[in-house]
């Protein structure tokens, strides 16, 4: 399994046109000898094809109360937060934005964003570090926000904590310095995307769960 996912991240490095390609020796100056020592094409593209992160028959459904239409590919996106964690501590400067996993498959999840250039897919709540791009990855299909405490980054619900008001009673007063401070870092979500798509692995399929693990 080590091996398939190497083989993955290196897709994502070497861009060819298809999976093919990869091991294709009709051509010298293209030819990826590497990728024929760890895989035979058929192979690879066997273990691609039945690849999954967990087991099926062990997953609630759909009438069941636990079930959770993110269930099949949930346990990566908690594994890749908590290996963040361990390997990575943000700085001050934290931004949250939303991004989207574009896909044409059908989920609940699948959500329809005018504003993104997709405009369907799995959208996901960001929170990024202005500087590096590093990033924790939060999946919902509510209309969800968050507060983040400049000190200890620290997310939260804002119903957590602070009280409700009325936008009548509101003061129209001048915006806290801390929005222009954060106007100011908002590209951590940006610069993710763009470190992302630069070494894109993402292959081409209807199934949204596997778009959400590559």
């Amino acid at each position: 399994m080590k091996g398939f996912m190497s083989v993955i991240l290196n897709m994502g490095l070497i861009r060819k046109p298809s999976i093919t390609e990869y091991w294709n020796t009709n051509f010298p100056s293209q030819d990826t000898v590497w990728f024929r020592n760890i895989f035979s094409r058929n192979r690879f593209q066997s273990i691609l094809k039945n690849f999954h992160v967990v087991d099926n028959t062990t997953l609630p459904n759909r009438n069941d109360d636990n079930y959770s239409p993110t269930s099949k590919f949930q346990c990566f996106v908690d594994l890749f937060n908590q290996q963040s964690k361990q390997h990575y501590k943000p700085k001050q400067n934290l931004s949250i934005d939303e991004s989207l996993i574009a896909s044409k498959g059908r989920s609940s999840i699948i959500q329809y964003i005018p504003s993104k250039a997709a405009k369907f897919g799995v959208k996901l709540r960001v929170l990024a570090e202005a500087v590096s791009g590093k990033m924790k990855v939060f999946i919902s299909d509510k209309e969800e926000f968050f507060f983040v405490h400049i000190k200890n980054g620290m997310v939260e619900s804002p119903l957590d904590s602070y009280p409700l008001f009325s936008k009548a009673a509101q003061e129209n007063d001048k915006p806290a310095m801390i929005c222009s401070a954060y106007n100011k870092f908002m590209g951590g979500v940006d610069l993710t995307d763009m470190m992302t798509e630069s070494y894109n692995d993402g292959r081409k399929t209807l199934k949204v769960w596997k778009k959400g693990c590559f």
